[in-house]
């Protein structure tokens, strides 16, 4: 029976002629709608990263078995933020629940408790609300990456140093949080002038930090080859995203040393500094002294 009120009466059809057809007063019998239970079933992947697609799976079924086939809606919930993953998913004619696709997964790393709510629609059966799936999310892995505004300077010049934060799976308005630190093969670039600095998001997922500095000649009296350094950045990472850092394949930096030339025959003045950028700058003089020419030539 379906659920309502059903009024049901008995006929007497007699197979001679000794007996007159008759039927009874209708007997009213109530059909209650039935129960049902709910049930998340499973989870693809079992423990996803923060930002990994998840497919969950649920079923409705009568709590007493029979021929009709309940009907209407079922609704995904997180339990931990109170957000719908899927809404209103409609059963089909066999009863079947369509599986929940969260495309983007989930944007922290934790355990979410996911229910399914099953709303019946046509009167039959009575809705249901499952026990909860505990999905573990955890921490997604990270890449770190470092840029520099000019990759070949000359000692003295400011030079701006980029560091990029990429979630293995990045997705727009979930970036890496807290700091990143610079650190340089010289020691120019430090925990003091580019160490803990702040992550800024960008809308691709991504974050970055940046570190300006000003490399100068070791000493104050010799001049530096030409050379390399290498510049390296530590992620601190999140309770979403894994620390990491890019020792592996530092960014090269080359600087050169000043290049002077003059042509004079007074004391010149050349501006020196130190590689401590806190050191005052000091002057060293270099006198040139003209030489005669030799007697008899014009």
């Amino acid at each position: 029976f379906t659920a309502t009120t059903h009024a049901i009466t008995a006929a007497f059809v007699p197979s001679n002629g000794n007996f007159a057809t008759s039927t009874s007063a209708a007997f009213k019998q109530t059909v209650n709608p039935a129960g049902t239970t709910s049930t998340v079933t499973g989870a693809k992947p079992t423990s996803p990263t923060v930002n990994q697609g998840v497919t969950f799976s649920a079923t409705v079924a009568p709590v007493v078995s029979g021929t009709t086939i309940p009907q209407g809606t079922v609704t995904y919930t997180d339990q931990l933020t109170g957000n719908a993953l899927c809404t209103n998913l409609k059963l089909t004619t066999a009863g079947a629940v369509p599986n929940c696709v969260v495309s983007s997964g989930f944007s922290t790393a934790a355990t979410h408790p996911i229910i399914a709510t099953y709303t019946n629609t046509d009167g039959n059966f009575v809705g249901s609300i499952s026990t909860a799936l505990n999905e573990a999310v955890t921490p997604d892995s990270t890449t770190v990456t470092v840029t520099s505004s000019m990759p070949i300077i000359t000692a003295t010049q400011l030079v701006t140093f980029t560091a990029t934060v990429t979630p293995g799976l990045a997705v727009a308005g979930n970036s890496p949080t807290r700091t990143v630190a610079f650190l340089s093969s010289d020691g120019t670039v430090n925990s003091t002038n580019c160490g803990a600095q702040p992550l800024t998001a960008n809308g691709d997922g991504t974050a970055f930090a940046t570190c300006t500095v000003t490399f100068l000649p070791t000493t104050a009296t010799t001049f530096n080859p030409t050379g390399a350094v290498t510049v390296s950045v530590t992620y601190s990472g999140d309770s979403n995203f894994l620390t990491n850092n890019n020792t592996k394949s530092p960014l090269t930096q080359i600087v050169k040393d000043f290049e002077v030339s003059f042509s004079t025959s007074g004391p010149v003045t050349l501006i020196r500094g130190y590689t401590n950028v806190s050191q005052p700058f000091q002057s060293i003089n270099i006198t040139t002294q003209s030489t005669p020419a030799p007697s008899g030539t014009n």
